[in-house]
């Protein structure tokens, strides 16, 4: 499948779903994380993601990855400031500058927060093991009682 807007975008997503349907969406970055973010967000079962670049390049995207926030706001607050560096004139040095330390700040926040996202899972996941074996323990007494 062609999309006709795939000329003006760059990209399509293409997202296949656990019962083998396929949704396809021609979009920005942006709006492709935001949905396929959503899908998993509502119980979809989503099997797989591709981005699929204009100049035909696929990457297959990481459903782990996309589990937790809206990614649009914080990429689009990051650009309007990565814009906003560009425009400053040469002399305006020391106001580029401090743009620049907020935007290098905004950056590493975003990494602070991924980091931390995949810290909860870890622990949610160690939480999980342990509340699976304490339900296996559970049910061995369960049968010894039985017996």
């Amino acid at each position: 499948m062609i999309c006709s807007t795939l000329r003006a975008i760059n990209m399509m997503f293409h997202i296949t779903f656990a019962d083998f349907k396929t949704f396809c969406l021609c979009a920005t970055i942006e709006v492709g994380l935001d949905t396929l973010n959503a899908f998993l967000a509502s119980g979809k079962n989503v099997h797989s993601a591709l981005l699929i670049e204009k100049n035909g390049n696929r990457t297959e995207l990481p459903l782990d990855a996309f589990r937790g926030p809206a990614f649009a706001q914080g990429m689009l607050q990051i650009e309007e400031q990565y814009q906003e560096v560009l425009a400053v004139r040469v002399w305006d040095y020391h106001y580029t500058t401090a743009r620049v330390i907020r935007l290098q700040g905004n950056v590493s926040y975003a990494m602070q927060t991924a980091k931390r996202v995949e810290e909860e899972k870890k622990n949610w996941k160690r939480k999980a093991d342990r509340l699976f074996a304490r339900m296996d323990r559970i049910e061995e007494k369960i049968q010894l009682l039985k017996s």
